[in-house]
């Protein structure tokens, strides 16, 4: 496995120039990763002890002709005490042809990236991005990426344009996942008035009733405001079902993972502002309500939950209880930005020269615990960036990101354009 380390790192010396032949571009990524696990209530006594280090090499090649736009990025990942690499993948990211069709048509088909949404903390539109897609920041400056297949036809309009997408999932994905990538949606867009953007939308997918969206941004000298929103039937997933409407008890066997279709209609909004006071100065704010977030009756469960399997560790099914918290801590450890309803998001981005400092929160309304991201880019060269960032989770014990099973997150990232 180690021989396909001195493989990428060549095959990365080489792309520059076999990159300026022909017509591609890219990058080459070297990453290290450090994780610090606590003890919670969700955790006790560090019981899943998630310390540990990793390292990534990533190679990205992007290109275009005649119509046909490609991507892909190879990727070795490994973790620390063990052989590398742990994992080698080859994605596939876009692959899509576009053409004209009539004065006022345009068709792109095949697998590639589509953003409705203006938020950055959250996206209430983003129906069309693959749940293969890992991005550690609102921004995706790693290529991490990755689009859906699907058929996109657009019509162009005096004041108003059309959208109608029909998209289908990436091979491989499980039955959620296919459930969410299987739908059919339409949009119209326009500019009513200089500076206000705005958008209506529908969209249905397999196994779900039509749902509506809408979108606004206003952009007015260093001020823009935005906002989206989304009605429509819950994301399928796989849950715990029982574990946060059932009374307290031992599950014996532990709960497994359903498949929950998402047939009842949620809300999912966000709205907020970016204000550029300064050149090197970017300040954002966003409120974040997601509906099919854990409400508050199913908190206060869940930390019952917590008590009832923690204290069955010193009985005599101490293995079902270490595989019951496995369960419950699984709802934080899967997804630390955010598994309850409503969250506040604040960023801070200020540009001193070859440097550039982000601060950023995600901060529970709930309860007050926050998710805390610094982070610090520095340009080497033209085409050369170092970035080093560090996530650290506080909070009272009872709180969600207090008892999410990470102390902190750092990351330190070399970056090579070409």
């Amino acid at each position: 496995m180690r021989s396909a380390v001195p493989s990428l790192l060549c095959a990365a010396l080489a792309a520059p120039a076999l990159a300026h032949d022909a017509g591609v571009h890219g990058y080459a990524l070297a990453g290290l990763a450090q994780t610090q696990s606590r003890s919670t209530a969700a955790n006790p006594g560090n019981l899943f002890d998630m310390s540990g280090g990793s390292g990534e090499l990533a190679l990205g090649l992007e290109g275009g002709a005649s119509g046909v736009r490609w991507r892909a990025r190879l990727t070795l990942d490994g973790e620390r005490g063990k052989d590398w690499p742990s994992e080698r993948k080859l994605q596939l990211q876009e692959l899509h042809y576009g053409w004209r069709w009539g004065e006022q048509w345009h068709v792109a088909a095949g697998q590639q990236l589509l953003t409705w949404d203006s938020g950055l903390s959250f996206q209430p539109l983003g129906f069309f991005k693959s749940s293969q897609t890992d991005l550690r920041d609102v921004f995706d400056t790693e290529g991490r990426s990755q689009g859906l297949p699907m058929i996109v036809a657009t019509r162009l309009g005096d004041t108003v344009t059309m959208d109608i997408v029909a998209s289908t999932n990436n091979p491989g994905n499980d039955r959620a996942e296919r459930s969410n990538a299987r739908q059919l949606a339409v949009r119209w867009s326009g500019e009513p008035t200089p500076g206000l953007n705005t958008a209506l939308m529908l969209r249905k997918r397999a196994g779900a009733r039509i749902g509506a969206g809408v979108s606004a941004s206003y952009g007015v000298d260093e001020v823009t405001l935005r906002a989206d929103a989304y009605y429509g039937p819950a994301e399928a997933r796989w849950f715990p079902t029982g574990l946060l409407s059932d009374p307290a008890r031992l599950y014996l066997p532990p709960l497994p993972f359903r498949y929950e279709p998402g047939r009842d209609y949620k809300l999912r909004a966000v709205a907020g502002a970016t204000w550029t006071p300064q050149r090197g100065l970017a300040l954002y704010g966003e409120w974040v309500h997601h509906g099919d977030g854990i409400a508050a009756t199913e908190w206060r469960r869940y930390k019952q939950q917590l008590v009832q399997h923690t204290a069955a560790l010193g009985g005599p099914y101490h293995g079902a209880a270490i595989g019951n918290l496995g369960t419950d801590a699984s709802l934080l450890g899967s997804a630390p930005a955010g598994v309850r309803r409503d969250y506040l998001y604040l960023r801070a981005e200020l540009g001193q020269g070859d440097a550039t400092w982000c601060l950023s929160t995600f901060a529970g309304l709930a309860d007050g615990s926050a998710m805390t991201t610094l982070s610090k880019s520095w340009q080497l060269r033209s085409r050369l960036a170092l970035k080093a960032d560090v996530n650290v989770f506080t909070g009272k014990s009872g709180s969600e990101f207090g008892m999410t099973p990470y102390r902190y997150q750092g990351h330190l990232v070399l970056l090579h354009t070409f």
